[in-house]
């Protein structure tokens, strides 16, 4: 999608970003409870493997009931600031795992339009990135490498 290598080997993936290949650990979170202990079980994973890497969360069947409104980036931001344990993970992460660069977070919204002649699904998948390096140059190669994997993907995904 991004043009760049990919190597499958552990953690999960390892990624080069600026000529350097760096850890990437996914986990599946599928309850909220879960989060902080897969991140720290990710965190875990990159350190045993790379220097520094990401960790990347799919984060599966939470519901946001209250919030009936459209599916749109606003509602993704609510979503991620209202998911239970994610400002802890955040705040571990900022506080026992300097090597972790990043931690990406993958969710999906969908909402039943009920109220038209025709009924409908809308659907969103949200992510949400936080960057954690200090140095000032390395949050900007990182925002350039996340904003290069999101050209790619919206390039491969054009209709």
């Amino acid at each position: 999608m991004s043009q760049r290598p990919i190597d499958p080997s552990g953690p999960d993936l390892k990624v080069p970003v600026w000529f350097e290949w760096r850890g990437i650990a996914a986990k599946r979170v599928c309850s909220p409870s879960q989060l902080l202990k897969r991140v720290k079980k990710a965190s875990a994973q990159v350190a045993e493997h790379h220097p520094t890497g990401f960790i990347c969360v799919c984060l599966d069947n939470y519901s946001m009931r209250r919030n009936r409104g459209v599916v749109s980036a606003a509602t993704g931001n609510r979503y991620f600031l209202k998911y239970p344990g994610l400002r802890s993970a955040v705040a571990w992460i900022k506080a026992k795992s300097p090597h972790t660069l990043s931690l990406v977070a993958f969710a999906s919204l969908a909402r039943w339009e009920r109220r038209r002649d025709n009924p409908h699904m809308e659907m969103s998948s949200l992510s949400q990135i936080t960057i954690f390096s200090k140095e000032e140059s390395e949050r900007e190669r990182l925002t350039e490498f996340f904003a290069e994997v999101q050209r790619g993907f919206d390039n491969y995904w054009k209709p």
